[in-house]
């Protein structure tokens, strides 16, 4: 429907059964694996028999089922355990695996370094968070191995150009926001607990979070421990939600996302709402600022 030189294709749950798998070899420049955490475990984790047990190298090997013959693809980098099925999975599917190159993170930027080409020096993008570089470096190790070229300029603009609703994203001043300091975080799992805390280091924040049944809501708030002012725990709108008790001691419930804002103290601290990807979108929402 709209004419492109590539399309990106997102993988929904998984990998090894998503349907994202009708798109065969004939059609595809490169794949992609991204960070890997523990999520959708009644889906990913469930009993059965051939399959690695350690939790993170079966998410390892669901995630890999996207690979395709012929077809390059890249990672980020992990431990040898995870590395060590995901090599099986490429040797199974005689895809080939670029694992030639690397990123530096530098004061300002970073540089990327790669046996098909370096650029030095480029700016960090503009999605928050240290996570991001590395993202940011896959993105380009995939334009590399999928035979496009947007030239050093081409990634530079893309990478100032980014755009992720509801991933470290913080929200204009709107009818939620109200000139304070608020961000939105669709993360629900340790992973994204892990990011969080990392770009929370070093402050406190006031914590607005609801999450669906079957997530693990002490798997996002343990690493942000030492960041953490206030819990505030709200229900997630038309889904099964975890009620406050999931949430430990110290949290507080509030019936919406408006009352919990509300109900802060009215200091300087940034707050974050997190904890799921529909209650993001309501936020978006309910701030008027809805993504075209």
């Amino acid at each position: 429907r709209t004419p492109a030189d590539a399309c990106v294709v997102e993988v929904g749950l998984g990998g090894r059964f998503d349907a994202t798998n009708v798109l065969g070899p004939e059609v595809l420049a490169a794949c992609g694996i991204a960070a890997l955490g523990i999520d959708h475990e009644r889906f990913l984790l469930a009993p059965e028999d051939g399959v690695p047990q350690e939790p993170v190298e079966r998410i390892a090997f669901e995630k890999s089922g996207i690979l395709k013959c012929g077809v390059p693809f890249a990672t980020l980098e992990y431990p040898p355990a995870i590395e060590g099925v995901i090599s099986e999975s490429a040797y199974k599917a005689q895809a080939k695996w670029f694992d030639g190159w690397h990123v530096e993170a530098r004061a300002e930027g970073f540089d990327f370094i790669s046996e098909r080409g370096s650029c030095s020096g480029l700016p960090l993008p503009a999605l928050p968070g240290a996570h991001q570089i590395g993202n940011a470096g896959l993105a380009i190790a995939m334009l590399q191995i999928g035979g496009f070229d947007p030239g050093e300029q081409g990634v530079r603009k893309g990478l100032l150009a980014a755009n992720w609703p509801a991933r470290l994203q913080r929200l204009s001043n709107g009818p939620l926001a109200q000139g304070r300091e608020v961000w939105l975080d669709g993360g629900h799992n340790r992973s994204a607990g892990d990011a969080l805390a990392a770009h929370f280091a070093g402050r406190r924040v006031h914590l607005v979070i609801g999450m669906i049944e079957g997530k693990d809501p002490l798997g996002l708030l343990e690493p942000m421990q030492e960041s953490l002012a206030s819990v505030t725990v709200v229900p997630v709108p038309t889904h099964d939600h975890h009620g406050v008790a999931a949430f430990g001691p110290g949290a507080i419930a509030a019936h919406d996302v408006p009352a919990a804002l509300t109900g802060l103290p009215g200091d300087d601290l940034p707050i974050l709402i997190a904890g799921s990807l529909y209650l993001a979108g309501e936020v978006l929402r309910l701030n008027e600022e809805l993504p075209e």
